[in-house]
């Protein structure tokens, strides 16, 4: 982190921009500080960013974590509507927060989504007890 912090300013203008975001963000979770992760990421522009899934992955599930559903369902969306296929990290984190934001509907239709692309995946099981449960 003191490596990246010493050379933000020529790495933030660079074709490294995106690397080092990579990194801090790594390092960050790494070291427990989500919440400074959040605010990293909720000052990022994602969408215009080469390789950025794993960035709207990682900012919708802080988001959700942090009762910020709402904000975490647009990163979920813009991930799911980018891939050729379904993104099993994004689906899951929206389900959960359509399950949490009283979309019933939605959430039911992502845990049928999920089951069918991740029949064995082994959190299917805690996804279909969280989304029945938010009804």
């Amino acid at each position: 982190l003191l490596l990246l912090d010493r050379h933000a300013t020529a790495l933030g203008k660079s074709a490294f921009a995106h690397e080092a975001l990579l990194l801090r963000v790594e390092a960050l979770l790494a070291l427990g500080r989500k919440g400074e992760v959040l605010r990293i990421l909720d000052g990022a522009v994602l969408t215009d960013m080469a390789a950025s899934r794993s960035l709207l992955v990682t900012r919708g599930e802080l988001r959700a974590t942090a009762n910020r559903c709402a904000d975490g369902l647009g990163d979920f969306d813009l991930v799911l509507a980018k891939a050729r296929q379904a993104d099993r990290q994004a689906l899951f984190g929206r389900a959960m927060c359509r399950g949490k934001l009283g979309d019933s509907a939605g959430a039911r239709a992502d845990v049928e989504r999920y089951r069918r692309e991740f029949p064995t995946d082994p959190g299917l099981r805690e996804l279909e007890r969280q989304v029945g449960s938010a009804k």
